[in-house]
């Protein structure tokens, strides 16, 4: 997500002309694209018709966004207690931010993102 890369295609996300990054979110109301934050890489413009097509969730709830830029904000991580066996977490899918000053043992599964200036985006099917 760092590298503004697509997640279909592997190639860039970022639109050379404007220099925004195409991302293809789900609209759902209990998502946090309101905030403007993601676990969902960028998806490149060409590569979001296809996605949407090839994902029955997505042929509902698409929402095709631009974005300025995208900073790390935090992970969704597993949570394991100190000095105990690290086998069961004590908490799953805890959302850690990056700026959190206590450290917790913690094993990340997915990179969240903060998008910054995002408009709404029109893609030709």
């Amino acid at each position: 997500m760092t590298k503004r890369l697509c997640q279909v295609c592997a190639r860039s996300a970022v639109d050379p002309e404007t220099g925004r990054i195409s991302w293809l979110l789900s609209s759902e109301e209990d998502d946090h694209t309101r905030d403007g934050f993601t676990n969902a890489p960028p998806t490149c413009k060409a590569c979001i018709p296809e996605a949407i097509t090839y994902c029955p969730h997505l042929r509902r709830n698409a929402l095709v966004v631009t974005a300025g830029d995208c900073i790390p904000y935090g992970v969704r991580a597993d949570l394991f207690l100190p000095l105990l066996p690290t086998m069961v977490p004590y908490e799953r899918n805890a959302i850690i931010l990056l700026s959190d000053a206590d450290r917790e043992l913690a094993l990340a599964r997915e990179l969240l993102v903060r998008l910054k200036d995002v408009r709404p985006a029109r893609i030709k099917r």
